[in-house]
């Protein structure tokens, strides 16, 4: 589906949001934001309703620079372990609720201080209800899943 067919069904399903994905490449996440906020032609109805995944504090700048978008997660996938608690300290600088990061790590992640600090933790790819009651026991507000069989 082209970014415009997107953005053209948002405008006739309002209830749709719209979580992007890989949008680490400089040059690709330019043009598809760019793409974004033209076809919305800055309509905030559509465009509060793009949920931007982030893989570092360069690409948040780079796509905020483009567009400020009301809805922020800053995906882990791509840092090193240690970095959380600066991820996190950008986050809460630059209004971003939410860090996705994989389920391994939470077990060896402070979530509640995470938590404190207003921070939502999501964690993937979690797939059984074991994993999700452990997660949730730390703090974890939510999970990314492939399927998830009672």
């Amino acid at each position: 589906m082209s970014v415009e067919n997107l953005v053209d069904f948002m405008k006739n399903h309002r209830d749709v949001f719209i979580v992007t994905d890989k949008l680490f490449d400089e040059y690709s996440a330019k043009i598809i934001i760019e793409q974004i906020v033209s076809f919305s032609k800055n309509d905030s109805s559509i465009l509060d309703r793009f949920i931007i995944q982030v893989y570092s504090e360069e690409n948040f700048l780079q796509i905020d620079h483009i567009y400020h978008f009301k809805n922020y997660i800053y995906t882990t996938y791509c840092e090193s372990e240690n970095r959380i608690y600066k991820t996190a300290l950008f986050c809460i600088e630059h209004n971003i609720p939410v860090i996705t990061m994989w389920h391994e790590r939470a077990k060896r992640c402070d979530i509640a201080l995470l938590s404190q600090k207003g921070l939502h933790i999501y964690t993937h790819t979690v797939n059984s209800l074991q994993e999700v009651n452990a997660d949730k026991n730390l703090g974890v507000t939510s999970v990314y899943t492939d399927f998830l069989l009672p």
